[in-house]
């Protein structure tokens, strides 16, 4: 009866039931297990019915049952071969399921099971423990007494304590020292069941360091569940925004000004003392209060200023009257504007007010100084404006006739003294100029013009007029302008001009024997601009260190002496300086004394992209073909080897007739030379013995030659042609005078035996430029320039009419269809720019007659002046031939 006791009680029982024997292998180590009773639950446990197991073994009944991470084998096995008791939690790959297993030991090598199936409970389990794992909050519980049970990873990521860590110590061994108290409080609300929420202390991290966690708690029984974060950020954001406030708010009440920081309500937030002082508010709590309850008497135009403000405009005045309260008046200028949140929105105004009275006072005072100054200077302007008109206009007269004087068969005494008195007048024209230029930078009325114009062209018109002053030193003069420059550029061609002419004057005054060498080229561009760079190279005197360091300043000479040898005011570089740096550029020196001085400057020019390009001359015939340049200076050669080949030709050199001969006779190479450049003046051998030479040798006799020399002196050019040059010219030459004489030199061996005979010269040149004879109009009531103009121009085989004042100039406009019309600008009845204004108001859009200005005005604005009247181009006086000439070149050839 007690065995069926015992039997009813297991199989009634709510725990599953089963009896096993431990089997062993030949070690004595458990390998398997058999499975000798179960009961009911057993079946309701496992799923396996008690029928189907007993008496087999438990890898038959469950074969996956090794497969799993826990070994039941050996756990069970181990317990029945100790005689231990045993509990355990786990999970059976095999059933799937979750048991709590309690092992007992009857006899050695037997166990009996009771378990129970867990899997609902560890589910819950699981997804409280992946709730706790991936919660950015720090969550825990705890007993009652300050343990901590269980942590989740954010513990470790916040505060850096594994939960083995925590669980060694209690909750209050982690709070800060001064927080204990007020810790120990919530602490025993907990203990009354009482809910703590919003609770911050700090809490020691594992490096020392404090953050404040912001905790809520609630208890239950004996345990604690409580979620924290860490608030360390907002605290010291909390911090920060209380940092910046005080000190917004002690920047503004301290400020010189009147300032008022007014809320979307225009409640005060912020106000100055300076603005309590303005308003006579002191004594009054005004932070807080409505503006308009604090003044009353606030007009409406304050209040539609405010309006305004709040709508998101910024309202302000340079200039407003303000009565103060003592009754007083101010001159303010103020500013109402709005302030913004941290999410954009309009957060209310802020009123700025700054007290102008004494400014105003003072600006009253400038600007009466300023008009008594500009009326000194406007009546200092018109001075110099007519004294450079009252000078410049009779040395025009002067300095013409006598270059067409020093033309005219005088005898060798004659010449001499012409010399003398041309060079007295050079020198007073640039000591005027100078005094002139000086004078309009004191009183900063120098300026630039921004009009287009040739950068070639330019540059060639500055440094080639002075070809005959360097022949007469005995000086070699060269000139290269290379072609990596724009064609046409924007700024001022005059100022540049200027600058190139008093370092040209220079270069000449202070070298005695040698070579002048003038290059520009580009040297750096970008979208819009240009920065070319000019060299002016002498082989002059020289300067020391000390002389290098007194340049460019007025009135500075290298030598101050009473006996110095070379004249001069001292302001030339001083105005070049001026006039590079106007330009946007920099000029400086490179000199070694007795060797010779390089000054170099360069200048920032607009590149004239969309101005009209002239028409590129056709070159064509000369690409290919062989030339020979023969010349003992080596910078000569360079200089017409670059401009050779540009335009495609083969250039070869000889520095002496001996090796000309020697490149023309060696191996029989005559076939492939089309011409030959001879240089004039050579050791040994000069250009007319080489010609001589040439042509009696059959092999060289037809070569077509060119005669190079520095100057053309009387008989010059025909002794050249009949030594059998077929062309000649003078250095420096342009390069369009080199190109175009070889052109035609070229081309004349392809026609007629008329055009073969052709002797090319720079004027055969220049008059092929001209396929009809132009008509050209002056205007001019000086008698003296008239002459002058009209000799120059009989020179050079052209005619002109002549209009004594604007009136006469526009009837002649009327009758006649004029190629170019130079215009004086100060003339009596009607001056050069109203006549310009009436012609352009009568030829329309349709036509257009070229007019260049010529006028004895050399100051500030005045070439701006002529432009806007409607004229071409502007001619300072005196002018030259050469300046003449190059305006009809510009305008007239075809």
């Amino acid at each position: 009866m007690q065995d069926s006791f015992y039997r009813s009680v297991l199989e009634n029982s709510p725990m599953g039931y089963s009896y096993h024997r431990t089997i062993v292998d030949k070690d004595g180590n458990p390998c398997d297990y058999e499975f000798l009773d179960a009961n009911s639950a057993f079946e309701i446990f496992t799923g396996l019915k008690v029928e189907h197991v007993i008496g087999r073994r438990a890898t038959e009944v469950l074969p996956q049952l090794r497969d799993g991470e826990f070994d039941w084998i050996s756990y069970f096995g181990n317990i029945s071969l100790s005689g231990e008791k045993g509990q355990i939690e786990q999970y059976s790959r095999p059933l799937k399921k979750w048991y709590r297993v309690n092992v007992y030991v009857p006899e050695k090598g037997y166990f009996i099971t009771h378990f129970i199936d867990i899997t609902q409970e560890m589910t819950r389990l699981v997804e409280l423990d992946r709730f706790f794992s991936v919660n950015l909050d720090l969550l825990c519980i705890a007993d009652i007494e300050g343990n901590f049970l269980k942590v989740n990873k954010a513990w470790e990521s916040i505060l850096g304590y594994t939960a083995e860590e925590l669980g060694q110590k209690k909750f209050l061994d982690f709070v800060h020292p001064d927080d204990i108290e007020k810790t120990l409080e919530a602490m025993s609300k907990l203990y009354s069941q009482e809910q703590v929420l919003n609770f911050v202390n700090r809490y020691r991290c594992k490096d020392n360091s404090y953050r404040y966690i912001e905790w809520r708690s609630q208890p239950y029984g004996n345990l604690i569940y409580a979620a924290a974060r860490d608030i360390t950020k907002r605290i010291d954001y909390e911090k920060n925004l209380e940092y910046w406030h005080n000190l917004l708010q002690y920047i503004i009440q301290y400020a010189p000004n009147a300032i008022a920081v007014y809320d979307k309500e225009m409640r005060y937030l912020y106000v100055s003392d300076r603005y309590i002082d303005d308003y006579g508010l002191w004594g009054r709590d005004i932070i807080g209060k409505n503006h308009y309850e604090i003044t009353q008497e606030a007009s409406e135009k304050w209040r539609d200023i405010h309006r305004r403000a709040l709508a998101g405009e910024v309202v302000h005045s340079e200039e407003d009257q303000f009565q103060k309260s003592d009754g007083s008046v101010e001159y303010t200028r103020w500013e109402c504007r709005p302030w913004y949140g941290l999410k954009g929105q309009i957060g209310g105004i802020i009123l700025y007010t700054e007290v102008i009275t004494e400014r105003k006072k003072t600006e009253e005072a400038l600007i009466k100084a300023k008009e008594q100054a500009e009326s000194a200077n406007i009546a200092k302007s018109q001075f110099l404006a007519n004294m450079s008109h009252e000078i410049r206009t009779p040395l025009n007269g002067i300095l013409g006739f006598l270059d067409l004087l020093q033309e005219s068969g005088l005898n060798a005494e004659q010449k001499e003294y012409m010399t003398f008195i041309n060079s007295a007048s050079e020198t007073l024209l640039n000591v005027i100029n100078d005094i002139l230029n000086i004078s309009k930078i004191e009183l900063g009325v120098l300026e630039l013009d921004d009009i287009e114009y040739n950068l070639r062209m330019a540059v060639e018109s500055a440094v080639l007029p002075f070809s005959i002053k360097a022949y007469k030193q005995g000086l070699n003069l060269n000139l290269l302008v290379k072609s990596d420059i724009p064609q046409m550029v924007k700024g001022d061609p005059s100022r540049l001009k200027q600058a190139l002419t008093i370092l040209m004057s220079n270069a000449i005054k202070f070298t005695e024997a040698g070579d002048i060498y003038v290059e520009a080229g580009l040297n750096s561009k970008n979208d819009e601009n240009v920065e070319i760079l000019f060299k002016v190279r002498d082989t002059g005197i020289g300067m020391s260190t000390e002389t290098i360091n007194k340049l460019f300043k007025p009135f500075s000479q290298g030598d101050t002496s009473s006996t110095r040898k070379y004249g001069g005011v001292g302001l030339g570089l001083s105005i070049c300086k001026t006039i590079v740096e106007m330009m946007g550029g920099e000029i400086g020196v490179a000199s070694v004394e007795g060797e010779g001085s390089t000054f170099y400057f360069t200048v920032v020019l607009k590149e004239a992209k969309n101005a009209e390009l002239q028409d590129l001359p056709d070159y064509s015939i000369l690409q290919g073909k062989s030339i020979l340049i023969v010349d003992d200076v080596s910078a000569n050669r360079e200089i017409a080897k670059f401009y050779l080949e540009e335009v495609g030709c083969m250039v070869h050199e000889a520095a002496s007739a001996s090796e000309a001969f020697s490149k023309l006779i060696r191996n029989d190479l005559t076939a492939k030379y089309h011409a030959i450049l001879a240089d004039n003046h050579m050791p040994e051998m000069d250009g007319h013995e080489l010609a001589t030479a040439l042509k009696v040798i059959p092999s060289t006799k037809k070569i077509p030659l060119i005669l190079v020399t520095s100057v053309a002196s009387i008989g010059e050019a025909k002794k050249a042609k009949e030594n059998g040059f077929a062309g000649f010219l003078t250095k420096p030459y342009k390069r369009s005078e080199l190109l175009e004489c070889l052109t035609m030199v070229i081309g004349a061996e392809k026609k007629s035996k008329r055009d073969k005979e052709l002797f090319i010269t720079r004027h055969t040149v220049e008059e092929a430029k001209y396929a009809k004879r132009l008509k050209i109009l002056l205007v001019e009531d000086d008698r003296i320039n008239m002459e002058y103009f009209a000799k120059v121009l009989k020179q050079k085989n052209l005619h002109c009419d002549i209009a004594e004042n604007g009136f006469l100039a526009l009837q002649a406009h009327e009758q006649n269809k004029y190629d170019i019309i130079f215009m004086d600008c100060q003339m009596p009845g009607m001056d050069g720019y109203e006549a310009t204004k009436r012609i352009r108001d009568k030829e329309g859009i349709k036509n257009h007659t070229p007019i260049v200005a010529i006028t004895a005005y050399a100051m500030a604005g005045d070439s701006i002046k002529c432009m806007e009247a409607g004229m071409d181009d502007y001619l300072s006086k005196p002018v030259n031939v050469q300046q003449i000439m190059a305006m009809i070149d510009k305008y007239c050839t075809e």
